[in-house]
């Protein structure tokens, strides 16, 4: 089905605003208290249910229809890959040190061969393009005069490449030209026809600078360009996105279709205004395109080096996935690097990882520019369905520009020769319900079912669960449930009527210490190595159970439990993000965690302004934890019902990802409830199969591929059944499949996106992206400063809403001002246009807010230090020896101006004088450094001065060196 197809009210469901948040009910979540005599009452409230679940069930089913539920036989596998040694026979006769040479082929075949990737690949013979093929971007007049290079003499072919940019001539040129484009056509061919998923195409020469006319830097044919125009012309292809992130800009490829709008051409790279080659106006954010084609193109522009793998993926979150899912669904992009970047091996494999949920998969990478050897292994590796390695912490954009721009258990993900194999939990429906309640038995059942019938069970490994015996809540709490079991029919019915939406039999504490403890054994697989992932089919639900009360039909916290059993098995603080996209707030695990700092909590959830289950207030968007913990806590709280895929996927792109990579996590637990689906009785959401799956693929990104899913809620047996099987195939390494349609997000998305993102700035540095707001269509290239970026335009200044030609497919992005009512948020650095230097005063010449007097030609800077931020936790303990306050500089021997690194304490100087500590922290990623000059403490990636109780250490002892006493004020 697609997205808003279903007719499921939400005001036909039973009203939940009835109750009030402390009151005690033993129904569905958030419905009126029992009377004491139901009667009449009791039989139309089940006769409404039971009502409401027919008519959902069966409209579910008609709009599930047409849902793309492939057998594992229709799904291709296999990466293809086009290494042919014929394209290392030509190199520059004049100069054989010109950086485009035969050896750059060579060590990449090598490298493949060592790390045993050859063997896994399926071999793709490259052919030569033909004249009609290279016709297909180029004139007849230039292929004509390529082809007569190879009979040219040397002095003739040198004078012919006197006449372009950066090339040269070799009497093997063509030919090998003819191989890389027609290699090319082989993959299309290939992954079109189904025998492969996805394909690398190791070519040269490259060609993205090739333009229909003329060679230009090392390019003779546009080999990118021309495999788009053969899939649309051979294949019937009718959409295609090309994604370049070589340093150097593909204009060839973007001056081929910037009037083209079934080609979307993205393209981030090394810019300079304009000092870095090709040196072209066309290279900036500006250019959007031509007629038709006006919107389709999307530059990313980087005006700075040292771009490192926070700011790529920034940009392909805040950019480009919210793009290409709007306007199309592509079929292949090509695989660019090299320049005075900082992009690591394993952010190419984050980008590549990202894209694969384009398309279904289809995916090409095509070898463009660049010279380093693991940057063309990992993204193989990637496409071959290795998991993503972790990345540096923290992982964050560093110059903030993207915006210009219990019964048995199975188990999915077990290592295998072929990559890494899933693994799912199925818990036990034995435990009795009551006949009109939503939480039964059959939602197990219904799900264990239907991976039965697509055939994922097999696929799965299969472990028994076990009662967990890790304790999180309250003894006295667990004694009262295991009490439970004991209890006669009455009493059981007195008893939960204690707790909040609660309903207690004499199973109940059985089960719910199976599920806690398949949740446990999940993670237990996946840290040992057993599994790469998996999910834990389980009831009861748990994330509303608190330490030491059941509630919203919870007992025991299955998640929570399996967090601290994870870290308990490590023996250390190991770094948890826990997602929660159930339709209700998960009370207990926020307040579980809510002052730990090691465990990042995200849940997106229904709040109505405080109206919807469990009606609370710390459900609010405004509460992000507490002590230590705070900032840790991240509530995407939405306010109203029929939010569908695009809705939550525009929170994940622009809130969720952001701030999971920037925390960088060893593992992934997720609360899967599944009442945000379309058709569910109690959620009145929209959010289709399709739209889990891709959640699922985004977060399999982190974490190194380790994620478990645990079931929660979910009370529409069609809805959980697809919702959930969707996403055993993600982590069995499916692609996730097509969106039939995806509309715009709503526009109360964009306000709670832009609450979320002003209320976590302080803690985030990756949600103070700075932009232009004149970013995209209507601008008219008026200059503008670079402002804060949030997400979603004032509610009052919204234009009609626009054609879907005027829209060209940002409607997603909605990047600009401020939500209505919400004031700007103060900046904790000095912007970017304001020149004047403060001096000494910030370590890296920001921090502060001018403030100029009447009497006073001196410019005074006001600094307020940050309370918190979130690389506190890269501050380790002072060395047993102390400190030395008269060390001097490692690097340069100067006792001016020292500063001292608080990750492995090493002294360097600072910025006005030899720059040695911010070499030091670029080199090795350490942000938290404290001056001996005045002992203040600066981060590098916050920007910003910081006074935390975590520094009290290094500053009394760097005191006491200083001044032979302690710092005033410590105890």
């Amino acid at each position: 089905g697609t997205a808003g197809r279903g007719r499921y009210r939400p005001e036909n469901q039973t009203s939940r605003r009835s109750g009030r948040p402390g009151q005690k009910r033993g129904g569905r979540k958030g419905s009126p208290a029992p009377r004491p005599s139901p009667g009449l009452a009791e039989a139309r409230r089940r006769g409404r249910a039971k009502k409401l679940s027919q008519v959902s069930e069966q409209e579910l089913v008609t709009n599930l229809q047409d849902l793309d539920l492939e057998t594992e036989s229709e799904i291709p596998s296999g990466t293809g890959l086009v290494l042919d040694e014929r394209m290392g026979s030509f190199r520059c006769p004049w100069d054989d040190s010109f950086p485009e040479r035969p050896e750059r082929l060579q060590a990449v075949q090598q490298q493949l061969s060592r790390d045993c990737l050859l063997e896994r690949c399926i071999p793709i013979e490259a052919q030569p393009a033909t004249p009609q093929e290279l016709q297909l971007v180029h004139s007849q007049e230039y292929v004509d005069l390529m082809s007569s290079t190879p009979d040219m003499t040397q002095m003739e072919r040198r004078a012919l490449s006197d006449t372009y940019d950066s090339v040269y001539l070799h009497p093997n040129s063509f030919p090998c030209a003819l191989l890389a484009t027609g290699a090319l056509l082989r993959l299309v061919d290939a992954l079109m026809g189904g025998d492969i998923r996805n394909g690398l195409a190791l070519v040269r020469p490259p060609g993205h600078h090739a333009q229909r006319d003329s060679m230009n830097g090392y390019c003779m044919f546009n080999n990118v360009a021309i495999a788009a125009r053969y899939a649309q012309k051979k294949h019937h292809v009718p959409r295609v996105l090309i994604v370049d992130w070589d340093v150097h800009h593909g204009q060839g490829t973007q001056f081929i279709f910037e009037q083209d709008p079934s080609v979307l051409y993205f393209s981030v790279h090394r810019y300079e205004q304009g000092r870095f080659w090709p040196h072209l106006k066309a290279s900036d954010w500006r250019a959007t395109g031509n007629g038709k084609g006006q919107g389709y193109t999307v530059n990313v522009p980087w005006n700075q080096v040292g771009m490192r793998d926070g700011d790529y993926i920034s940009s392909f979150l805040h950019v480009l996935l919210p793009i290409a899912l709007e306007v199309m669904e592509p079929v292949g992009d090509p695989l660019n690097r090299r320049g005075e970047m900082a992009v690591t091996p394993g952010g190419f494999a984050h980008l590549t990882h990202l894209l694969m949920s384009l398309a279904k998969g289809r995916l090409i990478l095509s070898l463009e520019g660049g010279s380093l050897v693991p940057s063309r292994v990992v993204p193989l590796q990637t496409l071959l369905g290795d998991p993503c390695p972790l990345l540096e912490t923290p992982c964050i954009p560093s110059f903030q520009h993207v915006g210009q721009v219990p019964g048995s258990a199975w188990w999915l993900r077990g290592p295998s020769a072929g990559g890494p194999v899933p693994c799912l939990l199925l818990g036990d429906p034995s435990q009795p319900f009551p006949s009109h309640h939503p939480e039964r038995p059959e939602r197990i059942a219904h799900i264990a079912q239907r991976h039965l019938e697509l055939g994922l069970t097999p696929r799965c490994v299969p472990r028994p669960p076990a009662p967990t015996r890790r304790q999180l809540h309250s003894e006295e709490y667990i004694d009262r449930i295991r009490a439970t079991s004991r209890l006669k029919p009455r009493d059981l019915h007195r008893e939960g009527e204690n707790y909040n939406s609660i309903y207690l039999s004499s199973q109940s504490f059985a089960c719910a210490q199976l599920a806690a403890g398949a949740a446990c054994r999940l993670v237990e697989a996946i840290l040992t190595g057993e599994v790469h992932n998996g999910l834990a089919i389980v009831r009861p639900p748990g994330h509303h159970a608190e330490r030491d009360a059941a509630c919203g039909f919870c007992f025991f916290n299955s998640v929570a439990v399996a967090a601290r059993h994870a870290q308990d098995m490590v023996g250390r603080a190991l770094r948890i993000l826990i997602v929660d996209w159930d339709i209700h707030h998960g009370n207990g695990t926020q307040h579980i965690f809510e002052e730990d700092p090691s465990v990042l909590y995200v849940s997106l959830h229904r709040y109505d302004h405080g109206t919807f289950f469990p009606m609370a207030e710390d459900a609010a968007s405004k509460c992000v934890g507490r002590g230590r913990g705070e900032g840790f806590t991240v509530n995407v709280a939405w306010n109203g019902p029929r939010l569908g895929d695009s809705d939550y996927l525009s929170a994940m792109h622009h809130i969720v990802m952001p701030i999971a990579y920037e925390f960088n996590p060893e593992l992934v637990l997720v609360s899967a409830g599944f009442d945000a689906a379309r058709g569910d009785p109690l959620g009145g959401c929209l959010v289709s199969p399709e739209g889990y799956a891709h959640m699922t693929h985004l977060l399999m990104g982190l974490a190194g591929g380790h994620v478990a899913l645990v079931l929660e809620g979910g009370y529409n047996l069609s809805s959980i059944s697809d919702s959930m099987a969707a996403c055993t195939r993600t982590l069995l390494g499916d692609p996730p499949p097509l969106f039939p349609w995806l509309r715009p997000p709503l526009p109360g998305t964009f306000v709670t996106l832009a609450e979320v993102a002003q209320v976590h700035q302080k803690y985030w540095q990756c949600l103070r992206l700075t932009g232009e707001p004149s970013f995209g269509r209507g601008c008219g290239g008026v200059e503008s400063p670079p402002v804060v970026l949030t997400i979603g335009p004032k509610l009052e200044e919204q234009p009609p809403s626009p054609t879907s030609e005027e829209t060209l497919g940002l409607e997603s992005l909605r990047l600009g001002t401020h939500v209505s009512g919400e004031p700007e948020a103060e900046p904790t650095v000095s912007k970017e246009e304001d020149h004047e230097d403060p001096g000494l005063l910030g370590e890296a010449a920001g921090g502060g807010t001018p403030m100029v007097g009447d009497e006073f030609a001196t410019v005074f800077y006001a600094v307020t230090p940050l309370a918190w931020c979130p690389h506190l936790m890269t501050v380790r303990s002072v060395p047993e020896g102390g400190l030395d306050a008269t060390q001097a500089c490692q690097d340069c021997g100067t006792h001016m101006e020292n500063w001292l690194c608080l990750s492995c304490y090493q002294v360097h100087c600072g910025r006005y004088i030899q720059a040695h500590m911010l070499q030091h922290h670029e080199a090795s990623g350490h942000p938290v450094v404290l001056s001996y000059a005045d002992l203040s403490v600066w981060c590098y990636a916050c920007q910003a001065y910081v006074n935390h109780e975590v520094l009290t250490e290094a500053k009394n002892t760097a005191y006491l060196s200083k001044f032979g006493e302690e710092m005033p004020g410590v105890l």
